[in-house]
């Protein structure tokens, strides 16, 4: 089992349409099945999620959060999860991965919008059928 985490709705709802699990290539994780998405509706959200045993869970945070909380707030946000998931996965309860969105963008839904503006992936918004 796998499991996408992210802060907002906005993101999960981008990931699902554009990571290309529509298309049957969402075994670009590693899965062996479509993982599900969940949003934590904020930082606390990733602290207070209760992981399903045995799952491979990617976590990915918004840089927003590093902005709005400051650097020394996000740096003890980050040792926090990092921890919790440490333990996690030592009593053998799945494993993990961190990390932020790829590129500048403050968040995965940012990041959709500008690809969209740079023509190098579809606004399916906009497609009528």
């Amino acid at each position: 089992d796998c499991v996408v985490v992210v802060e907002g709705a906005e993101d999960a709802l981008a990931m699902h349409q554009y990571e290309g699990w529509l298309n049957n290539d969402w075994d670009v994780w590693g899965c062996g099945a479509p993982p599900s998405v969940w949003a934590v509706l904020g930082r606390s959200g990733f602290l207070n999620c209760i992981y399903p045993d045995g799952a491979d869970v990617r976590i990915y945070l918004d840089r927003d959060q590093f902005t709005a909380v400051g650097e020394v707030a996000f740096r003890k946000f980050l040792k926090r999860l990092k921890d919790r998931m440490d333990r996690r996965q030592a009593k053998g309860l799945g494993r993990y991965f961190l990390s932020f969105f790829e590129g500048k963008a403050k968040d995965y839904n940012q990041t959709i919008i500008e690809k969209i503006e740079n023509k190098e992936i579809i606004n399916l918004a906009s497609v009528t059928l």
